[in-house]
């Protein structure tokens, strides 16, 4: 039973990297110079992942925001980003699928 349990986890887990495979290769053509993802710049990558947390759900409140603090959900115009552990899981699909298309390796800053 666990075992089946690590297939499907793991099976979801593959549909999410394909999806993300997809989305990050069709990104750098959407640019207004468009480009394959071998030839986008770090600062493309960026503007995918800025795309990506301005998509999240987790609301980030302003210090002056009256939600600040609050256990419940308050109705607010604060930003919404990608949890913490969405963005850790979001870089490690992103590292490996940048391996898959012989792209790995060490990151130049």
């Amino acid at each position: 039973m666990v075992h089946l349990a690590e297939a499907k986890s793991n099976k979801s887990y593959e549909h999410q990297k394909s999806s993300l495979h997809k989305e990050l290769i069709n990104f750098p053509s959407s640019l207004p110079v468009p480009k394959t993802l071998p030839s986008a710049s770090p600062s493309d990558i960026k503007k995918f992942l800025v795309r990506k947390d301005n998509s999240g759900k987790t609301i980030v409140h302003l210090l002056d925001c009256p939600g600040l603090g609050q256990r419940q959900r308050v109705s607010c115009s604060c930003p919404t980003r990608l949890a913490a552990g969405t963005v850790d899981n979001l870089i490690g699909k992103l590292r490996s699928i940048f391996v898959e298309e012989g792209l790995g390796g060490e990151w130049d800053d």
